[in-house]
């Protein structure tokens, strides 16, 4: 995941905005997203959900994921400000 967001900050970096805009906006995150919105739904009913240490652990990598993309597309915007 990380490499095609560096190759889009580097491409913006370059003037190549237009490029690297689509990059960062891709839907990378739906299954993740899918699952979890799952698992909060399946606990809203009352229908416990046993909670794992690989369940923790994907969270949190799945919340790290979501702020990089974050800071890559407001970098892409910045490199963007600068080159306009």
């Amino acid at each position: 995941m990380a490499v095609w967001l560096h190759k889009a900050i580097a491409a913006a970096k370059q003037g190549e905005t237009i490029r690297s805009a689509p990059a960062v906006g891709a839907g990378w995150g739906r299954t993740a997203s899918r699952s979890r919105a799952a698992n909060v739904v399946a606990t809203a009913g009352r229908q416990s959900t046993a909670v794992t240490l690989l369940m923790v652990r994907a969270q949190d990598h799945l919340m790290t994921a979501i702020a990089v993309k974050e800071l890559a597309a407001e970098f892409v915007d910045l490199y963007e400000h600068i080159q306009s």
